[in-house]
């Protein structure tokens, strides 16, 4: 293994910018040869530019930056840390370079990578060995998220389950590892460069390990999951819907993999299991309600009848509808109570709203946006209607967490999941009448009880669980 502290960030693979130069390379040695005559002018551009360990790069990070050096000339050493060439003298032909660098950014876009070692002066052959870019590091082991690619989440932009889930894992799991973000796909591709010592990963979507991608391609095989487990001590598979086949096939099922659920699993999965229920950041979503209005927030509408075959055969396109139609005519019968709904899907699921820019007191938010604008919409509400089944149901406790009663029809949320916090679920919706509604808003109530569900107390259970 690696020293923790000084981690090797290159992996075996290099280009030269400029076609008058050909590149020859083995392991961590390169040669560069000059091709054909090469202007001055057209230095300004010329470099190395090795490949960075896809796991370990990120936005800035100090590293010692070494190798061997033999140029058939003299030439100077200049280093582009991702934001500026910076310029070191160099008196001879040959050597050792051992500089520490703030790097800037070491990310790799479709055109080339954004840091590369270069040279003043036009030379006819370099050779570099034994290149190292060690990334100077604490003692902290590291963790995978496999989620989101990621790197540094940003709490003003993420608004996905994946990007939310990795953002308060890595905020809070970060005082006892080195976090990392990598999908599952980069994963799958990069596996051969998990070369260096990791304890742990956990698998952020909402379904556990993906069967396929975006494309419908299968991006796991049984051999890939065994090749993964047999390089950690532990791997955490963050869902509550257990039905993949390298989870329950019980051959694969490998003793170091684990499940974090929001809930109980089946009875054979309960040596598998750190229960951690679900989480809401309690600092962004809060109460702040208006006392002369009463708001009804409506969840996303889902499962068109159009889907062949049927997500579902209880009709619960009608019940988005059903819903919708009731609320309205609530907020049109009471000149207090306002509307709002959340219309992320409208597009792609074709959910035609017959009421949307009609009314004063209705507003659609047809386009994702990020958590934090998301959040106000919470924290003005005083109900938050759910529209279709949910899995985990993250929109819940983020209202609870914002004060609101929660609403939905049975079946619609697990109740290990709604028991703590007070609710109404019902099967005929006539008997949510506006009074049932205010008398079960109490202010503050709602809160008081989501507070136990907060991100930090769930980190702290995945935290004791690891160690």
């Amino acid at each position: 293994m690696l020293d923790k502290k000084k981690t090797n960030l290159l992996i075996n693979k290099f280009i030269v910018n400029n076609n008058k130069y050909s590149i020859q390379e083995n392991n961590n040695n390169v040669i560069v040869k000059k091709c054909d005559e090469i202007l001055d002018a057209e230095m300004h551009s010329f470099g190395v530019f090795p490949y960075i360990n896809p796991f370990l790069y990120k936005n800035n990070f100090e590293a010692t930056l070494e190798f061997n050096y033999n140029f058939s000339d003299k030439t100077n050493i200049k280093i582009y840390n991702g934001k500026k060439w910076l310029l070191f003298n160099n008196n001879s032909s040959s050597g050792v370079f051992k500089e520490t660098i703030l790097f800037d950014n070491c990310s790799f876009t479709n055109f080339k990578p954004k840091w590369r070692i270069g040279f003043t002066n036009s030379i006819n052959e370099i050779y570099l060995t034994d290149i190292k870019l060690l990334i100077i590091l604490n003692d902290k082991p590291y963790l995978l998220l496999i989620g989101t690619d990621q790197f540094e989440l940003n709490i003003e932009s993420i608004s996905d389950f994946n990007s939310i889930n990795c953002y308060y894992l890595q905020k809070y799991l970060n005082k006892e590892y080195n976090v990392i973000n990598r999908s599952q796909e980069t994963l799958i591709n990069n596996l051969n460069h998990l070369n260096f010592e990791v304890k742990y990963a956990i698998f952020t979507s909402l379904h556990g390990i993906l069967k396929y991608n975006a494309n419908g391609k299968s991006i796991w095989t049984e051999s890939l999951f065994h090749s993964l487990y047999s390089k950690l001590d532990k791997i955490l598979i963050s869902t509550d819907s257990v039905d993949d086949k390298y989870i329950t096939n019980t051959n694969s099922l490998n003793n170091n993999c684990y499940f974090i659920p929001s809930i109980s699993l089946a009875d054979n999965y309960k040596n598998k299991v750190c229960e951690v229920h679900w989480a809401a950041d309690h600092k962004i979503f809060y109460s702040k309600k208006d006392a002369e209005k009463f708001i009804i927030l409506i969840d996303d509408c889902h499962y068109p009848d159009t889907i062949s075959p049927p997500i579902y055969e209880d009709g619960i396109f009608h019940k988005n509808y059903e819903i919708l139609d009731y609320c309205i005519d609530l907020m049109n019968k009471n000149d207090f109570v306002y509307v709002y709904r959340f219309g992320f899907g409208d597009k792609n699921y074709k959910f035609v709203d017959k009421y949307k820019n009609k009314y004063d007191r209705y507003v659609v938010i047809e386009e994702k946006i990020p958590i934090l604008e998301k959040a106000m919409f919470h924290n003005i509400s005083n109900v938050f209607w759910c529209t279709h089944y949910e899995t985990l149901g993250l929109p819940n406790i983020e209202s609870a967490m914002s004060d609101c009663l929660l609403i939905h029809p049975k079946g619609f949320v697990k109740k290990t999941l709604t028991q703590y916090l007070d609710h109404i679920d019902y099967t005929d919706i006539n008997e949510i009448t506006l009074d049932i509604m205010m008398n079960n808003f109490i202010p503050d109530k709602q809160r008081e009880k989501a507070l136990e569900f907060t991100w930090e107390k769930k980190c702290e259970k995945i935290l004791k669980f690891l160690l």
